[in-house]
């Protein structure tokens, strides 16, 4: 069961793709389940997260736990990937400062 987890500072009124160049960005060798996590340091960070061209969340209030994620308690959302499918989940701080995030990505293969 691979797991993504990153954090890093987001500069204010930007966005980040945040799994870009990963190793697991794409889905390879069969279906999974993936469950995405993420929390930020203060108010004011959007999340969005797609799996292949399927929307489950966009632009959405992300928690302010200013820590990891902890599973299953800070799931945002959760569906099934197929082979080849691209996961994507862009960052976006809508304040005038920095602030940092915190995201974990969990895949189980079927």
């Amino acid at each position: 069961m691979p797991i993504i987890q990153k954090f890093a500072a987001l500069a204010a009124n930007t966005t980040v793709s945040a799994l870009a160049g990963e190793q697991f960005e794409f889905v390879s060798g069969r279906p999974a389940i993936i469950e995405f996590g993420c929390n930020g340091s203060a108010a004011g960070l959007t999340a969005s997260f797609f799996i292949g061209a399927e929307t489950l969340a966009e632009g959405i209030n992300i928690n302010t736990q200013n820590r990891y994620c902890i599973f299953p308690d800070d799931i945002i959302c959760k569906d099934v990937a197929n082979v080849g499918d691209k996961l994507t989940v862009k960052i976006n701080n809508t304040t005038g400062g920095a602030l940092n995030w915190f995201l974990t990505v969990s895949i189980t293969y079927l």
